[in-house]
Formats: structure tokens, sequence, C-alpha cells
């Protein structure tokens, strides 16, 4: 992993103190082995962010998702599945699949095998595994394996593709995969079923559901075999022992079968891909060592006929997890305020020095306040000198030490966290190791992987061992003596092969603080479609036809875009890869850039006019396109157009860009533009904002996107063929509106702008939902928690709650708005005038929601708005004019909408 503890030695201790530059959010990374102990041994103090996990949740809760309560029944319910009859069977099961693979498949290639990519054979292994020691399902070493009669996909297939495409699935919205009742009959429905995302994620429904399928017909077989009648010494499945231990029939409550069945995947996916990537490491770290290597082959020959006295190759798979750990940090969040004792940090040179005892005795406090984030750095405590002698190196004879530091190893976490399916993964990885080096010399393709002159030997491997970050650290092709696998490459877009190349030019030139040629466009922090939309096409149209240079920066983070599946599914329309890899989020900017500000000297703003606050005194703004209230900054930028009213500001940017649009702009842009213009517009209604400039840029566009038949023929890439433009509001629109999964949090976050009245942080966030609708699922003291948190976590001084929605009685349109006030940041004055001034303003008509019980002590109001035309584009001028006295008015009155 490089040298990753280069922040810690330059900071001087094991303890790093954040507060990132475009929120106030508090971070503290730690590679202090013993506060992470304490942490660990604190579990209700310092819960983990439960939200991060429920990807892993499509079948259900499991240990892993849950905490409180719920945590100590499932770890209950789980405890029992991993016998020591199970790691005998996984040992047999491993042995037994090797041999077939050599039988099968190895043997006809000599004793020279050549592979391309070791990371897929270990995978394909270690699934293998998973099936029989996981399901009882033992199958054998079959490359095109068929479906059993009843079944579209064999079981294997169906766990590859769900397991390989989880932050797919993560992505989109749960209605997208079917109803309740399609998933509860286990039939493909929703619009990802039907083919309208793409073939991608059809077939990842389609695998959803055939696995669903599987697990129920292994329950129903494992219950007429009743497996609590059966001694545990014969129940040799996780399945059949959690079976066993959780008292489930047929007939059961669901909460049952839904706790077995998220557990179980929870297990398959855990066992299978970081159990791969451990052994796939360790055999490119064997490849790189061949002195090592004839070490463990020893070994092994001298030990293989008593399985456990092969700690040599236990201490490689070790040494490959301390390197490269499947969780490269772990994080949780301090719910009370805490001071830990932190040790300074040390170097390697510290270590080899005679006065290393004085620095390794130094010691400070490091106060963490509630709220904040907790990151357990577990990879830079698998590389702190102050426990472990050389780090960087590859030294499996470490573990083989009796007093080796097990406090500062953690790739299965620690205390009452620690991986219940640990000793699982250790037979097996010791099994695979040992197989594969007792009959295969493990060599480095010179031809593949060429020598390059004054590369060190931590270059070399960190070259040919890269990583990236699937759901664990997951390594790229490696080169080894195994056989050459087919991949799933696929064309790209011409719209995504653009974003794709300057991105990782900008980024390029932004390491190397040469970004002068660039211009950085962005939208406002909302996130919403028009946004991002005239991000990208100013960005296209502006680098391809003015040569100049320009990047589109999306405000979202990257871990935030799902927030927005309106959004999502209209990049699958405009040929964007489902992962949205080439779009420049806020988060992709590496961390040692510390402010964009330092090194940006150009900006264009789309969708917005006024540079946002943590990039004010950077560099000159050259062009504005928008549609909100001129807030007369930046007279003096090339390019000025501000309209308003127009219902998108797509419909500008499509009319500035018009004149030089020729064949050579991709169908998929104007698409992307069109999906802006009519979800911003009720489909070009006007009396849903429409106004000539969007009816004609939309009849522009029209001819030149995939919703001409002559342009969506032959698409490349993600893009699937798009529905009739006439249903195309229809499907953003449903998308838009669903946010019955979303947690208020996730609401909050999902269309949040954010400014600074009278030096008071306001933010102020646009909810498609009611009160009443939020009341009634969280409770009142969780929603009133949820804002206050919030609040704490952007450290805002005003908060709005701006929701907009059609009452569930009366599809009428409503607006309701709750304002809510920090205690100590905002004063008397302020507050009466705030709340007084929103309640006598004529344009809004406010009146008091009735039945809404605010917590004591809560600086708050809550109101029906009657004029349902006003947005935020109305009511955030107004609390500006309110909280800074400004008595001019005039802008305010043109910004109605």
């Amino acid at each position: 992993m490089g040298y990753v503890r280069t922040d810690y030695e330059r900071f001087g201790w094991d303890v790093i103190p954040c507060i990132y530059w475009l929120s106030s959010k508090r971070r503290f990374f730690i590679s202090d082995a013993s506060i992470i102990q304490r942490i660990a041994a604190s579990r209700p103090d310092f819960p983990k962010p439960l939200e991060m996990f429920r990807v892993f949740e499509m079948f259900g809760q499991s240990v892993l998702t849950v905490a409180g309560a719920d945590w100590s029944r499932h770890k209950k319910m789980t405890s029992p599945a991993f016998s020591e009859s199970n790691l005998r069977y996984i040992w047999d099961q491993t042995i037994r699949i090797i041999e077939n693979m050599f039988d099968s498949d190895w043997s006809s290639q000599g004793d020279q095998v050549v592979l391309e990519d070791v990371t897929k054979t270990m995978t394909e292994i270690s699934m293998l595994v998973i099936m029989a020691g996981g399901f009882g399902q033992a199958d054998n070493w079959i490359r095109d394996p068929k479906p059993v009669p009843g079944h579209l996909l064999t079981f294997r297939q169906a766990l590859w593709d769900v397991s390989a495409e989880l932050p797919l699935r993560a992505l989109l919205p749960q209605w997208v995969w079917g109803s309740k009742a399609d998933q509860d009959c286990l039939t493909v429905g929703g619009p990802a079923g039907r083919g309208w995302l793409g073939k991608r994620v059809q077939h990842l429904a389609v695998a959803y559901s055939e696995l669903a399928k599987y697990m129920r017909e292994m329950l129903i077989e494992e219950l007429a075999d009743s497996p609590s009648n059966k001694p545990r010494h014969e129940r040799v499945s996780i399945f059949s022992n959690l079976v066993a231990a959780m008292d489930i029939d047929m007939e059961s409550a669901g909460r049952g079968k839904s706790d077995l069945f998220g557990n179980m995947f929870t297990f398959l996916f855990a066992g299978f891909e970081t159990t791969a990537h451990v052994a796939a490491y360790a055999f490119g770290l064997l490849g790189l060592d061949q002195e090592e290597q004839q070490l463990l082959y020893d070994h092994i020959e001298s030990e293989y006929a008593d399985a456990g006295k092969l700690n040599r190759a236990l201490a490689v798979a070790y040494e490959a997890l301390r390197l490269y750990p499947a969780a490269p940090s772990l994080q949780m969040i301090s719910r009370n305020d805490t001071t830990f004792t932190v040790n300074a940090a040390m170097t390697e040179e510290d270590t080899k020095r005679d006065d290393s005892g004085r620095k390794e005795a130094k010691k400070t406090n490091v106060f963490i306040p509630a709220g904040s984030e907790v990151i357990s750095d577990v990879a830079a405590v698998h590389h702190n000198p102050r426990y472990w002698k050389d780090p960087y190196s590859f030294k499996p004879e470490r573990f083989l030490d009796p007093n080796w530091p097990k406090e500062a190893f953690l790739p299965f976490s620690t205390g009452s966290r620690m991986c219940m399916g640990r000793r699982f993964a250790e037979v097996e990885v010791t099994a695979i190791i040992a197989l594969i080096i007792r009959k295969y010399k493990v060599s480095i393709d010179p031809v593949i992987f060429p020598d390059i002159a004054g590369e060190t030997k931590l270059q070399r491997r960190e070259r040919l061992l890269r990583s990236y970050l699937h759901i664990t650290v997951t390594p790229y092709a490696i080169p080894l003596p195994t056989k050459p696998l087919s991949t799933n490459a696929y064309a790209m877009s011409a719209l995504s092969e653009f974003l794709t190349q300057t991105k990782a030019e900008f980024l390029k030139d932004l390491q190397a603080k040469t970004t002068e040629r660039w211009t950085v466009v962005m939208g406002n922090e909302a996130g919403d479609l028009d946004t991002i939309a005239c991000s990208v096409a100013y960005s296209y149209l502006a680098s391809r036809y003015h040569s100049q240079p320009t990047v589109a920066l999306v405000q979202t983070p990257r871990t935030d875009l799902y927030l927005r599946p309106e959004n999502l599914f209209a990049f699958t329309l405009a040929g964007l890869t489902l992962e949205h890899q080439e779009l420049l989020c806020i988060d992709d900017i590496p961390t040692t850039v510390s402010s964009l500000s330092q090194v940006i000297t150009k900006f264009a703003l789309v969708d917005h006019n006024r540079l946002l606050p943590q990039f004010q005194g950077a560099g000159k703004v050259v062009g504005i396109i928008d549609h909100h209230a001129d807030e007369r900054q930046h007279l003096d930028a090339e390019i000025r157009e501000i309209v308003n009213p127009v219902g998108s500001c797509a419909s500008l940017v499509t009319r500035h860009f018009k004149d030089v649009w020729d064949d050579g702009v991709p169908p998929e842009l104007a698409t992307l533009l069109i999906s802006a213009i009519y979800i911003d517009t009720g489909a070009l209604k006007p009396d849903d904002k429409a106004v000539d400039i969007d009816i004609q840029s939309a009849e522009f566009l029209t001819p030149h996107s995939t919703f001409n038949p002559a342009n969506s023929q032959g698409l490349v890439g993600e893009a699937p063929p798009p529905p009739p433009i006439d249903e195309l509001f229809d499907d953003l629109s449903a998308l838009k509106k669903d946010v019955s999964n979303f947690s208020t949090r996730d609401l909050l976050r999902r269309d949040y702008k954010e400014f600074i009245f009278g030096g008071l942080r306001t933010g102020l966030s646009t909810i498609p939902t009611g009160l009443d609708d939020r009341l009634r699922k969280d409770g009142v003291s969780t929603f009133w928690e949820a804002l206050d948190h919030y609040v704490d976590e952007r450290d805002l001084a005003v908060l709005g709650f701006l929701a907009t929605f059609k009452a569930h009685t009366k599809p009428k349109h409503r607006r309701e708005i709750l304002m809510l006030l920090k205690e100590g940041k905002v004063s008397g004055d302020v507050e009466k005038r705030l709340f007084e001034g929103m309640e006598a303003d004529t344009t809004l008509r406010l009146q008091p929601k009735p039945g809404v019980e605010v917590a004591e002590g809560t600086h708050a109001r809550v109101w029906n708005q009657m004029n349902t035309e006003a947005s935020r584009k109305y009511t955030a001028p107004l609390i500006r004019q309110l909280i800074e006295q400004d008595q001019d008015l005039g802008e305010l009155q043109a910004s109605k909408v």
C-alpha cells in the first residue's frame, strides 16, 4: 500500500484531527493500537455508522448491519454457525476443489501454467469453497455449468453476479428492483427487471432473484431434513447450523427467514471475496520473493501430513493481510466527549537511534468531541514501526515469533466486533497456499511484467499489486503462472470517454500544481440533475468548440450520488458507466491539495451565479450561465448570461452553445440535457415553470439526442435504448419522489444548499415529503435528534426544512417550512426578526402548522406554506434579507417562481 504513514510522521502523533475544508465535520484518524483497542472495548460509546452497511441488507439484516440489542440478538443466533466440524469440512472441500482444478484445468498445461489474472482464479476457488462450506452445495471445477431446471442461472453464477455488482445494487433505490410482492414471490419486476436501465442492471435483477430463490429452496430442503434433530458434528455447513440455531420453519414470521438470509449473504460475500483477495496478494508477494517461496515450499513438504502444523503458510497469509488489509480503515462515531492519551508517531529512523526510547515514551492528550468520526486507520497501524520492525517489507517470519504484536493486527477487526468467520478464512487460505505452492512454483512473467531500471523493491511490488476499493481492497489483474481468463470489458460512450480522459488529465495536473490551462465548471451544491447536466455539457462543449480545457466538478460527494436516483437514471441514458467513475466528484480531489482555491485560476458557474464560500478568494470567474436571481457578483465575467425566469438552466446552456453544435456532439449529451429540462419543467408544461426558452431548447435537442431513432442505433457503453420521450418525465419524476428508504439525514443532504447570511452559516434542504410522514416514520424525538445532529455535522446556525410534496388524500401540491436555530449561535433579535418576518411575508403566506410537537428547548417554528409557487429561490433571499436587515427587496421579488 505504499507509504501510508507519511501524514502521521509529519503531524508527529498517532492521531490526526481533521476538519474537512468543505464542512466543519470533525474526523480523527488513529494509528495508535492501544486507543483502537479501547474503542473496540467500548462498543456502546463508539457505534458504527449503520448507513454504510445498508448495501448488505438486500436479503435482510445481519450481524454486520445492526447495532445495540439487535446486534446482540444476531450475534447470539450466528455464533453457533462456525463449528469444528465445519472447519474440518472446509479444509477437505478446499483440497477437493483445488485438486479438481489441477486435474480438469491445469494438467493439460504441463509443468508451466501461465495466467494473466490470479485474482479471478482465487475468487473462483473461494466461491466454490463457500458454496460447499456455507451452503453444503459441493460443486466441481466446471467452466460453464448449466442451471438446474426451474432456474435461469446456476447458484454459482447468481452468487458471482450479485457479489460483483454489489456497489451497483446499492446505488439504485429499492423500488427499481420491483415491488415487495415481486421480491416476496421471487419474480423479476420493476424497471430493472424490464430492462429499462440496460442489460447489465437487468441481469443483476435476475441474479438477485435467482439467489433469493436458491436460498429459499435450500431452506425448504434443510427443514425437510430436520437440522435441529441432527447431531452438531453432522451439521457441516454454516447454513445448516444457522437454521438449527435460529429454530426457523417455513410458517414462521418473515423476520426469522429475513435474518437467516441476511446473515447468510453477509457470510457469503465476506467469506469468498476477502479470502480470494488475500490469496491473490499472497501469491503476488511470493512471486516477487523467490527466497521466501523456497522457505515456504520446504516447510510445506516437511509438514503437509499434519495440517495443524502449516503455520508458515498461515504466516504468509497474515503478512499479506498486514500489508494489504481488506478493510484499510474502520469508522465509528464518538457518542460522548472523550479524551485519549496518544503516542508520538515514530519513524523507522527513530527505531534505529539510541535515543528512540525518549520518543517512544512521549505522549499527549487528544480531546474527541461527541459526534466526531473516529477512524481506526488499519493500514497505518499495520505499517507503524512502533509495533512492526521494517514494516514495509514482506517478512512472514514475524508471525512465527510467539510474541508478535497481536494488538496491532486488525484485518479481522478486534474486540467484540471480531469477524466470526476468521477461522473459516484462515483454514481456507492456508489450504489454498499450501496446495498450490506444493505443486507449482510461482514466478513473474518478465514479458508481461518487465523490470524497470532503478526501481526499488517496494516500487516494484506496488506496481504489480495495484489495488482499488470495491467493497474491500481488491488487487487488479496480477500476471502470475495461472491460465488466461476473459474479461468483461465494454465499450465506452463518447461522452463517457471524454469525461474519463478529462478527469484523469486534470487530476494529474492538479497533483503537479500545473492547472493554469484549466477552467473548472461547477454547478450548485444541491446536486440536482439540472446542475450536473449543465456542468457536464459546459465542460464538453467549451473544451471541444471553444478550445478551452474545462473539467466539470460535481459538488456532491461520490458516496452521496445515490441520494438522487433520478440523476442515476439520466446518467445511464447518457451512456455513463453505472459506477459513474468518469464524473469528477468533490471527494475525488486528492487530500494532498488542501484547497482548490490555491491552484485553480479560472472558474465557470452554472445553475448559480455566486462562487460558493469555500472557493471565494480563488481564481477569476470567467463564465456564468444561470436562471436564479442575479446576486451581482463577478460582473467582469467574460460570459454572463443570467436569465430569470427560466425553467431549467440546461435550456440556457443549450442556447449558449447552439451555434457551435454539430453532428460531432454525442447524442447522449443532448439526452442528458433534455432529461434535465423535462424534470425541471414538468415535461415542458407552461404552468409548471416552462417558458419559451425551455421549449425552444428541447425542440433543438430532440433530433440530436438518442430519442431520435436514427441516433439510438448502435449505442455503445452502458446506455440502454431510451424510453419514449413522452414517458421520460414520468420515469424521472417517479424516481425523484421515491424517498421511502431514505433516513432524515439522507433527505437533508439530498437537495441541500448552504449560505452565509450575516455571518450565520445557513443550510436549506428541499425535502420531497411532508413533515407528518417523517414524524410518523422516525417518531418525534428521533426526528428532532436527526435535525440537531445535522446542524452539528454542518456547523449550522440556521437550518431550513423546506417540504414540497403532494398530499396522500388529495393530489394537490403542498409546501411546509420548518426553521431550526442553533442555540447560542443566533441572537434573540435575529430569531425574532426571522420568525416574525417570515410569518408576515405576503408572498409565502405562512400559517402555523397544527399538531407538530416541537422538542422542548428547541428554537424552531413549523408552518404550512399557502403559496405553493414560492420555492427555495424565493425563500433563500428572504431569509438573507431578514437576517441581514437588507431593505432592498428588488432582487428578492424578481426571484419568485
